[in-house]
């Protein structure tokens, strides 16, 4: 049943959610223009029917291993009644209406979203209500956690860590999801990357695993790539293989290129003009000092950089309309990260880096469901997409969530929190 007790349905006047639902919200979540659809499930969609009131059916132009893959697929995909946004227009994303164990009640801008208990939901919470506070500042988050003013914080910032790990009124739990700490794409849309000598001498005058060990010691995993460690495809000899840290062989690949310094600056130039390579970055912890590391580096190695640090927002906007530039992100670690940054459709051919064959094992590996089916797909997609240098992985971290001692039976989170499941019910003692 929707939640009820709203606009669109007055308390005690929902309705079941049916097929024809489950058609309007996929065909919307396809079609609506600057909708962020997963690569892996737009290459394939075709369409979507229902065959009656309770069978819905997805056609595909193949076979998607990711479909309900956390992040990928549909998982994302809300299911919510036409009539809910014809009603309410564009405010249905202020006054959301679902049918999971809780119920929207407000959303203040900059201060919370509050959700109470959906008493008709076919397993009774035992939560009353939920409060999401949105606190910036991670450092404040955790100390609102300490004062008893939360009881979750979503993540613990890596100095904050000590402090919960060895505090028996907490608990601190370890996603385990081993997501990219750090790497910088190269936008071939500049020519100066397209060379992929140059490419190759920025990646060796950068140490980046241990840049990601300074600035998160107690969540850095070593590693490159982006299928981080115990994913499908990780090659636990990248870094020895692409990324060795090796600023001589940096300067000597440079020279070969017939860069000098000739203006004796430390930096090298060529035609009269000095090797500048443009960096962009967020403005959130800790990315400014993991770039400014890597700017450090760049010029003892005699190459110069004009690093940007800018808003999350404009970062966005950068990122998705062409930056034309070596642009610093984050995530895409876990399962299908691959697939949705370098497959068909992916984030990479908007830094015009269209690889067909690590497109095509990509594709494969999207369509297979068993990890070791993928396994030697993504690690052959890696080796086109590392030994090319067209991005240079940093390392790989971990990350954490922590929770007050009065917490019980909560189900963990990755991509989702799992607070009411078939096989936890989290509550909260006094």
């Amino acid at each position: 049943m929707f939640h009820d007790g709203n606009e669109v349905f007055p308390e005690g006047q929902s309705r079941e959610v049916v097929a024809d639902d489950v058609v309007y919200s996929i065909e919307r979540f396809v079609n609506t223009e600057g909708a962020a659809v997963p690569s892996d499930f737009i290459a394939v969609y075709k369409s979507v029917e229902a065959i009656d009131d309770y069978t819905v059916q997805l056609n595909l132009s193949a076979p998607d291993g990711l479909l309900f893959a956390g992040g990928r697929g549909i998982s994302s995909a809300a299911i919510y009644p036409r009539e809910a946004v014809e009603q309410l227009g564009a405010e249905f994303s202020n006054h959301p209406i679902g049918t999971g164990p809780f119920e929207f009640v407000e959303f203040v801008p900059d201060d919370r979203v509050v959700l109470r208990r959906n008493e008709d939901y076919y397993i009774t919470p035992y939560l009353d209500e939920v409060i999401f506070q949105i606190i910036p500042d991670t450092s404040v988050e955790a100390l609102a956690l300490e004062a008893g003013e939360v009881d979750m914080i979503h993540t613990v910032s890596d100095l904050d860590i000590p402090r919960f790990r060895d505090n028996p009124e907490f608990t601190l739990y370890d996603q385990q999801i081993y997501w990219s700490a750090a790497f910088l794409v190269f936008d071939l849309n500049v020519e100066l990357f397209q060379n992929q000598d140059l490419r190759k001498a920025v990646a060796l005058a950068i140490d980046g695993n241990n840049i990601i060990r300074a600035v998160y010691p107690q969540t850095a995993v070593d590693g490159c790539g982006m299928a981080g460690p115990g994913w499908p495809g990780y090659d636990p000899e990248l870094c020895s293989k692409y990324f060795y840290y090796d600023p001589e062989e940096s300067r000597a690949i440079l020279e070969g290129l017939g860069y000098t310094d000739s203006n004796n600056n430390g930096i090298y130039d060529k035609d009269g003009e000095d090797l500048i390579i443009p960096i962009e970055g967020w403005n959130l912890p800790e990315m400014p000092r993991v770039l400014e590391a890597v700017v450090s580096q760049l010029n003892a190695a005699g190459i110069g950089t004009d690093l940007e640090i800018v808003e999350f927002g404009t970062w966005i906007d950068d990122y998705t309309r062409g930056p034309k530039k070596l642009m610093a992100s984050s995530g895409f670690g876990g399962y299908g990260g691959m697939v949705s940054y370098w497959g068909p459709g992916g984030y990479g051919e908007g830094f015009g880096i269209v690889l067909e064959d690590a497109q095509a094992l990509l594709a494969e590996a999207a369509t297979l469901v068993n990890p070791e089916d993928t396994d030697p797909l993504i690690y052959q997609a890696q080796q086109i997409v590392f030994g090319g240098y067209y991005a240079i992985p940093l390392g790989f971290q971990t990350g954490y969530a922590a929770y007050s001692s009065r917490v019980h039976d909560f189900g963990g989170m990755y991509w989702w929190m799992n607070l009411v499941t078939d096989r936890n019910n989290t509550w909260v003692s006094d």
